[in-house]
C-alpha cells in the first residue's frame, strides 16, 4: 500500500448546512478530487481549505494531493461542481486535476460495483448485447478485458437492472473528467491540443 498522509479539515458528519443551521434533505455523495498546486500538507494549506471547504479530508497519496468529500446535494454532479468551485477558492495555483475514479473495470470489478456475483456478470456479458470491452489489460494483469463503466451503467439501466441514477452519475463523472483533462491539456500542451483538434475535426472526404 502506498504511503498516505491526511488531515481532516473539519468533521463532516453533519446533516446541517450554512450559518443558519438549516437541515438538508439532500442525499450525501462521497468522492475524491485529485489536486494540483501544493505538495505538502502544511498548516497554511489545511487552514485555507478549512475556510473554503470545511467538509473535506486532505491527503497526499503517491506524491499527489487529494481532497475527499462527503457532501449533500440534489445529485452527484451538483456535489462535484460545488466542491470544484470551493477548491478553486482556496488560493492561487490550487486546482482540480480530475475526479479519482476507475472508468475502466474488469468483470470482477463490475460485479463488486453493482453488488452481484462474478458468475452473474459473466452471464450478462454472454447475453448478447452487453457492451463490448474497450481493451485488455497488460500481460501483467493476465490480459483481463476492461469495460467502460459509463457504457455498462447505461446498459444496466436500459435493461432495468439498476436505477437510472447509476447511469446518470457514471456519465456525469466521465464528462466532468473529460472537461478537466481538456482544461489541463489546454494549459500545458496547448499547441499539440490545437493540432490534434484540427487533425481530428478535419473535413471528411466522401
Amino acid at each position: 500500500m502506498p504511503e498516505k498522509s491526511s488531515v481532516k479539515s473539519k468533521n463532516a458528519d453533519t446533516a446541517w448546512k450554512g450559518t443558519n443551521m438549516i437541515r438538508t434533505t439532500d442525499p450525501e455523495y462521497s468522492f475524491t478530487l485529485l489536486l494540483s498546486g501544493f505538495e505538502e500538507l502544511t498548516d497554511e494549506i489545511a487552514n485555507a481549505f478549512y475556510e473554503a471547504c470545511d467538509d473535506c479530508t486532505l491527503a497526499i497519496s503517491c506524491g499527489l494531493p487529494e481532497a475527499s468529500f462527503t457532501r449533500s446535494a440534489p445529485t452527484l454532479k451538483d456535489a462535484i461542481f460545488s466542491a470544484i468551485g470551493d477548491v478553486r477558492k482556496v488560493g492561487p495555483g490550487i486546482d482540480v486535476l480530475r475526479i479519482d475514479c476507475d472508468s475502466l473495470l474488469t468483470q470482477a470489478e463490475i460485479a463488486r460495483k453493482i453488488g452481484r456475483s462474478r458468475q452473474r456478470v459473466h452471464q450478462l456479458i454472454l447475453g448478447g448485447d452487453f457492451p463490448p470491452p474497450v481493451r485488455a489489460r497488460s500481460s501483467g494483469m493476465s490480459g483481463q478485458p476492461l469495460w467502460q463503466w459509463s457504457a455498462v451503467a447505461e446498459w444496466l439501466c436500459r435493461h432495468e437492472l439498476a436505477p437510472d441514477s447509476l447511469r446518470r452519475d457514471a456519465q456525469a463523472v466521465e464528462t466532468i473528467n473529460c472537461v478537466l483533462d481538456y482544461n489541463w491539456k489546454s494549459k500545458h500542451d496547448g499547441p499539440l491540443l490545437r493540432e490534434a483538434r484540427t487533425a481530428i475535426a478535419g473535413k471528411r472526404t466522401a
